[in-house]
Parts: structure tokens; C-alpha cells; sequence
């Protein structure tokens, strides 16, 4: 995934590429903020939610990303 598609994945979920290097990313209010590899893990698990055509599990998906927050 480039940094592009990486730009339209976070804006689909309300957060922002604020840097590639060191990557940094943070939600569209500025509440949340996720580094380096923490960054990573959010945008893969951003990724896995949107890859997901079963809308209930992208609801439990979603769900158990805001209790993680």
C-alpha cells in the first residue's frame, strides 16, 4: 500500500497521515494519535475492516476498535 491509498483508507475512518518518517497519524478531532509501529497496526486493521464485505462483522470489527481506543 502506498502512501496515497494509505491518505484514503485513514480519511474513510476520520484520521490523518500527519508524516511518513517517522509515520505518524492521528484521528481528524487530534483525540487519538498512533506512532511508528502502533501507526501500522491501526492502518492494517483499517485495512482488514475495509476488505471485509459482511457489514456485521464490520460492525464488530469497528466496535472493538473503539473500546481498544
Amino acid at each position: 500500500m502506498n502512501y496515497d491509498e494509505i491518505e484514503q483508507l485513514l480519511a474513510k475512518y476520520h484520521w490523518i497521515l500527519e508524516s511518513h518518517s517517522p509515520l505518524n497519524i492521528s484521528s481528524e478531532d487530534g483525540e487519538h494519535r498512533a506512532s511508528n509501529f502502533a501507526a501500522e497496526v491501526v492502518i492494517e486493521y483499517f485495512a482488514l475492516l475495509d476488505s471485509s464485505d459482511n457489514e456485521e462483522e464490520k460492525d464488530d470489527l469497528m466496535n472493538r476498535f473503539k473500546l481498544i481506543e
